[in-house]
């Protein structure tokens, strides 16, 4: 043994040797110890058991290196196994609690299943049914549009000759005038049948059968089974389609205002944009005199927009009236003066006033001379003003009673 090592005890044995190789070692060692004290060898038998004890020891010590290598190997493998399995765990974990797309809950039975796939099939169907009708209302919807635009951009001889944008100014007021017609509108004072709450314009609506209620009623009304868009009129009874209930937007004056908006408008555009002939001038300069004044060719009318409007006609007397000379004129309320006119025929037609004018359609081609015949002389009556001749109260008036008429019949 070398001189530094010392004596080999059983305890320092223990220590150096493996878990392994410890018992064989020290049993070993303690035989030879046992048999060296009590035979009383020789020293160099005692130094060949040294060598072989030598030996053995450093095998056994290599041998536990060994041991202690792997040992260290193994356990940081089971460290990284161990960390691998942590983070298995936890993204199970993870997994768990987050849940999956298309996965039922687990707590869910068939027929609960079942039951909730016939809901959604009813759903579908409803939802189709609701698509169908609202694509057949498209379709109505822009056929009607459609016609709209080919009545204003029809190719007519009409639309060919004069100002085509003047035409177009007077096809727009038209069809002011006929959607004002066609709108619905609530008297002053109208109830609510439902919730006897006075109606207001843009806050109620009008069923297809002109019946109008507000419009917090008609949003509580019920659908009809199996249709979810349809609805049933609480009056008559009569089923419509939800979006069917349009919104009122004016009163009946308010409505009438708006006409009379649009008359004025028209008033003010000028028929043919063309000047206007001496006839003519005499014709709206009589029409428009309501004191007795005698007209002549040679008097000028004056240039004013109002004037140059249609004006009313009304019937003529067949035993006054007069032939005027052979030309081919539109329809127009016009009085020819004779060259050599009476006093008393001046007199009576300037009393007669615009409601006894005469409506010339064609000329009489057999008096080229253009001088009228004197008419019987007739007993002057009370003149009756026309419509358009009428101050704004009495147009007022006149405009609520057929309103009031239309609505009678309405509800009729």
């Amino acid at each position: 043994m070398p001189s530094g090592s010392g004596p080999v005890t059983r305890s320092r044995r223990n220590v150096e040797a493996g878990p392994s190789g410890k018992t064989k070692l020290d049993e070993i060692v303690d035989e030879d110890d046992v048999d060296g004290t009590k035979t009383g060898t020789s020293p160099s038998k005692t130094d060949s058991n040294g060598t072989s004890l030598e030996s053995l020891l450093q095998r056994a010590l290599g041998g536990a290196r060994e041991l202690e290598r792997e040992n260290a190997t193994l356990r940081k493998k089971v460290d990284a196994l161990q960390s691998k399995l942590d983070r298995l765990v936890e993204t199970e974990d993870v997994v768990q609690l987050r849940p999956q797309r298309g996965k039922r809950r687990t707590g869910e039975t068939i027929a609960e299943l079942t039951s909730e796939v016939k809901l959604l099939r009813k759903q579908v169907q409803r939802l189709e049914k609701s698509n169908e009708k609202q694509r057949k209302r498209i379709h109505k919807l822009s056929i009607r549009e459609l016609k709209n635009e080919a009545e204003d951009l029809v190719d007519t001889a009409e639309f060919e000759v004069g100002d085509s944008a003047h035409k177009m100014r007077k096809a727009r007021l038209l069809r002011r005038f006929h959607d004002l017609m066609l709108e619905n509108s609530v008297e002053e004072n109208e109830e609510c049948l439902i919730c006897m709450e006075n109606l207001q314009p843009r806050k109620c609506r009008s069923f297809p059968c002109q019946h109008t209620f507000c419009d917090e009623c008609v949003r509580k009304l019920k659908p009809e089974p199996g249709e979810p868009e349809s609805i049933r009129c609480p009056q008559c009874r009569t089923v419509c389609e939800r979006d069917e209930a349009e919104l009122v937007q004016y009163t009946a004056s308010e409505q009438w205002d708006a006409l009379l908006d649009v008359a004025r408008q028209w008033a003010k555009m000028d028929v043919r944009r063309a000047e206007s002939t001496s006839e003519e001038e005499d014709a709206e300069e009589f029409i428009d005199d309501e004191q007795e004044t005698s007209t002549t060719a040679s008097e000028p009318a004056p240039q004013n927009p109002l004037e140059s409007s249609p004006e009313p006609t009304a019937q003529a007397e067949q035993d006054a009236a007069p032939d005027t000379p052979s030309r081919l004129r539109k329809r127009r309320a016009i009085v020819t003066p004779s060259p050599e006119p009476e006093n008393n025929e001046e007199g009576e037609l300037a009393e007669a006033g615009p409601s006894d004018t005469v409506v010339a359609d064609h000329a009489n081609a057999d008096d080229p001379s253009g001088s009228t015949q004197p008419a019987s002389p007739t007993t002057p009556t009370q003149p009756t003003p026309s419509y358009a001749q009428s101050p704004s109260k009495d147009k007022r008036k006149m405009l609520e009673q057929l309103a009031e008429a239309r609505s009678k019949k309405r509800r009729l």
